[in-house]
């Protein structure tokens, strides 16, 4: 009978984000592709799980998706514990990423996030952008995030998990963090 190791550290990761922007299918991406939804009745908030081997290390990573109508609700304690932010935004949307501005104030009022890994993700890159690659970078590092654009819908679950969600787990093993900035 086979044991099965138990994860080094867990760390949860939050994937905000306006309505439609894609952050469910960047969460089935990322999450292993027979992983179970689970959900927390107070919050009402489904996460996913990955279990990746870092450093010769079993780590868990948490993928939690917060919907537009969840975010303003959800207290400090949903953000409690969270290692790293997605934002995410539609490149075709410019009213998305509008939105993702206007939340951020509030989301760093709930959360204390200057010690966590942020990431400012543009998403469905491969549709006709209305927000500039430029505007969002700029944006995004006055803010302390790394950005990145992709498509959730055509990117691979091995490519997303090798560029991204190992990357993630690294930099929290080792509190060091850069990405590749653009990926189509």
């Amino acid at each position: 009978m086979s044991k099965k190791k138990k994860p080094l550290a867990t760390y949860k990761t939050l994937i905000v984000g306006p309505d439609g922007v894609g952050k469910r299918t960047l969460q089935l991406k990322l999450s292993e592709p027979k992983s179970d939804d689970f959900s927390t009745a107070t919050l009402n908030v489904v996460y996913r799980i990955n279990n990746l081997e870092i450093q010769g290390k079993l780590v868990q990573m948490q993928l939690w998706v917060i919907n537009e109508a969840n975010y303003r609700v959800l207290t400090s304690s949903a953000y409690r514990e969270a290692k790293c932010l997605l934002l995410v935004y539609d490149c075709s949307n410019e009213d998305s990423f509008s939105l993702i501005k206007e939340w951020l104030p509030e989301i760093k009022r709930s959360w204390g996030i200057q010690t966590a890994i942020k990431l400012l993700v543009g998403n469905k890159c491969e549709i006709t952008q209305a927000v500039s690659h430029t505007e969002a970078k700029s944006w995004a590092e006055s803010e302390g995030f790394q950005h990145l654009i992709l498509s959730a819908e055509k990117i691979t679950h091995s490519q997303l998990k090798s560029m991204l969600l190992e990357k993630v787990a690294n930099a929290l093993l080792s509190r060091e963090f850069k990405i590749t900035p653009v990926l189509s």
